[in-house]
Formats: C-alpha cells, sequence, structure tokens
C-alpha cells in the first residue's frame, strides 16, 4: 500500500512546485495582454514592420499636392503633343511646297521636312513620358511615381536650356511647371499615396 508523499519531508532535489490542474487548451492571457498573433502596444515585431502593417495610415484619397502635380504633368503633355503636331504639319506643308522644285531647292525642303519629323517624334515621345504617367496617378504605384519625377526633370533641363531663347517668360513657367511637379511629387504624402496597398 503507498501513501502520499509527506509535505513536511525534504525534497532530494529542492523545493519543487505544486502540482498544477490539468486543462484543456491554451491558459487564459492575463488581463491587458494582447490577443493570439498579435504584438504589444507600441512594439515592432521582427519583421519589421509596426502594428497594421504599414508605417503610416494610407491615404483615402489623393493628395491635393499629388493631384495639383498629375495636373502639372498634363499640362506639360499637352503642350509637347501642341509641339509635336505643329512640326508633323510644318514637315507635310515643306513636303507639299518644295516637290514641285527640282534641284538643291527640293533637297533643302526635304532635309528641313526630314528634320521637322524627326523633332517631332521626339516632342510625341516627351509627350507620352507627361501624360502616361499622370493618367496612371490613381492606380499607379511607386513606378508610376519615379516616372514622373523623371519626366519633370528633363522638362527642367529643357526649361534651363530654352531661358536663353526669345522668350525667357514662356522659359520660366516651363521651368516652374516641371520644378513643382518634383517638389511635389518628393513629398511625404506622394510617397504614402504611391506606396499605399492595393487589394
Amino acid at each position: 500500500m503507498s501513501y502520499p508523499p509527506d509535505p513536511n519531508a525534504t525534497q532530494p532535489y529542492g523545493q519543487q512546485p505544486p502540482p498544477q490542474q490539468p486543462g484543456y487548451g491554451y491558459p487564459a492571457p492575463p488581463q491587458g495582454a494582447p490577443g493570439y498573433g498579435y504584438p504589444p502596444q507600441g512594439t515592432v515585431p521582427p519583421g519589421g514592420m509596426p502594428p497594421g502593417g504599414q508605417w503610416g495610415a494610407a491615404p483615402a484619397s489623393m493628395p491635393g499636392t499629388v493631384i495639383t502635380a498629375r495636373v502639372l504633368l498634363f499640362v506639360m503633355g499637352g503642350f509637347w503633343s501642341i509641339g509635336a503636331v505643329a512640326l508633323l504639319v510644318l514637315a507635310l506643308t515643306v513636303q507639299n511646297a518644295v516637290s514641285s522644285l527640282g534641284g538643291p531647292m527640293e533637297d533643302l525642303g526635304n532635309l528641313t521636312a526630314g528634320l521637322a519629323v524627326f523633332i517631332g517624334l521626339l516632342a510625341a515621345a516627351m509627350a507620352a513620358l507627361a501624360i502616361v504617367p499622370a493618367a496612371m496617378f490613381g492606380s499607379g504605384s511607386t513606378g508610376t511615381r519615379v516616372t514622373a519625377i523623371i519626366a519633370a526633370s528633363v522638362n527642367t533641363l529643357l526649361a534651363v536650356i530654352s531661358l536663353g531663347g526669345d522668350s525667357p517668360v514662356m522659359g520660366l513657367l516651363w521651368l516652374a511647371t516641371a520644378v513643382l511637379t518634383i517638389v511635389f511629387c518628393g513629398q511625404r504624402q506622394a510617397g504614402e499615396w504611391f506606396g499605399r496597398p492595393r487589394y
């Protein structure tokens, strides 16, 4: 017959904890502790992201500065489109005017028309570089933002070059438009808008 151990007897391995009642599942978390799977408030888990899965609250609608940058890109793209169409019309007009002439005048006219077509195609490419990212501001990601900054940077360079021309006022307006686009696309609000989660 076995007897229960004497609680006053000395334990050979030091004091042992009293036996616990068996239970089902996991014990309930202490009062105020977060639920299963969520880190405590105010801590950053090992993955590096804060609670909620993002650094800042994603904006529900497009910020005003981003809308302004989009409008400025559309304006730049519109002017480039007008320039491209004007150059292509000029090339066609010159080509028709010199087609009846012979000799060196016809060759010069063909060269002028070819140059106008080439510059017109470059202007059309610049228009696309500004209009395509502007059209994607509503659904685009960080790549759209980077493309918009590149388009505005190229326009800034060309505007600085044009300041020495016949119309410095237009060059200044062009420069201001391009610089404001870069500033607005580089702000934190723009980063949050283009980096927002998409479901």
